[in-house]
């Protein structure tokens, strides 16, 4: 008996045990992949410091995303955590000086003399928390599909069809922690448990390549440190060479 006969006999001896005892199949999971409609999709950044006294009601919200329906498909949230409040007596573990870097270039692009936590972000300009909400549930104007397919532990593929004339893209891919619990033990939040979801734990950022009506990209996502969440998102967006202000993003929990 071949190996394939072997394996088809047990799947159909599985299917009648299921049938007879109500025992669960086990499915062999695919690649894990994603996929955006032609529409775009909300891209919300929330600029943080676990040493800022201003910031947990913002997590706290950024969090509450989690139950929302619309979550990766109307919208996709980015926590980005920056250093430069790490000299009031707490260092945030999630803190990046690269994020830091992406949020005065942000500052830049608006022409603005300043930075600021909590600061929200939404589909490339400053967002009010005052505005939050309902902006999150729609969708914007057609401009292609933006799609995703892990092909290794830390390795994925991204490819954007455009809905229209291809030209210089650049794609960025983050992975993102869940459910992590911090102590502040010293700085402005000593005392309190800080709770954060959609955490940026590794950022980056590739040049696309063409491919007739196709830009093709893949990027790395490992995490650096010991950072043990207790579950992992991934997103994807892509933006033009000029700015930081994505034009499709798309992700999803794995």
């Amino acid at each position: 008996m071949g190996t394939r006969n072997r394996i088809t006999n047990m799947t159909g001896v599985l299917t009648i045990l299921s049938l007879l005892f109500g025992l669960p199949l086990q499915a062999t999971a695919g690649p894990f992949g994603v996929k955006s409609g032609i529409t775009q999709n909300n891209l919300v950044e929330l600029y943080s410091s676990e040493g800022c006294s201003s910031c947990p009601p913002a997590e706290k919200w950024m969090a509450g995303l989690r139950s929302r329906k619309s979550l990766w498909k109307t919208f996709v949230p980015l926590g980005f955590h920056v250093d430069y409040w790490n000299r009031l007596g707490w260092v945030d573990r999630f803190s990046q000086e690269e994020y830091t870097r992406r949020q005065y270039r942000y500052s830049s692009e608006w022409r603005s003399s300043r930075v600021y936590t909590p600061g929200f972000v939404l589909n490339g300009r400053e967002w009010r928390m005052k505005r939050k909400g309902a902006a999150l549930e729609k969708k914007g104007k057609p401009v292609g599909v933006l799609s995703a397919t892990k092909t290794g532990k830390h390795k994925y593929r991204v490819t954007f069809r455009p809905n229209g004339k291809p030209g210089l893209m650049v794609l960025y891919g983050a992975l993102l922690g869940n459910g992590l619990v911090s102590h502040v033990l010293r700085g402005e939040n000593k005392g309190r448990t800080l709770k954060h979801e959609f955490v940026v734990l590794a950022l980056d950022k590739q040049g696309m390549k063409e491919k007739g009506k196709t830009l093709t990209a893949e990027v790395t996502l490992k995490p650096k440190g010991k950072i043990a969440p207790k579950s992992n998102s991934v997103a994807f967006w892509v933006t033009t060479w000029k700015s930081q202000a994505p034009v499709q993003a798309v992700g999803g929990d794995l």
